[in-house]
């Protein structure tokens, strides 16, 4: 935080607010990574839960139908 600060104070606002951004996108993009990750991981299951239940009920319609 202070060579942040030492930037700014030595450079100038714009400089020290570019070297916050990219100390801020290389700090928080494995957080980012993982949180899409698991986003991805649940959308996946949800998909996977669908089609059993999509199944399920065809069969029981199937079932119903055919007595």
């Amino acid at each position: 935080m202070e060579q942040i600060i030492n930037v700014i104070v030595q450079n100038g606002l714009g400089v020290g607010s570019f070297v916050a951004l990219i100390v801020f996108i290389f700090k928080y993009q494995n957080t980012t990574n993982e949180t899409l990750n698991k986003i991805n991981d649940s959308q996946i299951a949800m998909t996977t839960t669908l089609t059993d239940l999509s199944n399920r009920v065809t069969n029981i319609e199937t079932e119903i139908r055919g007595k």
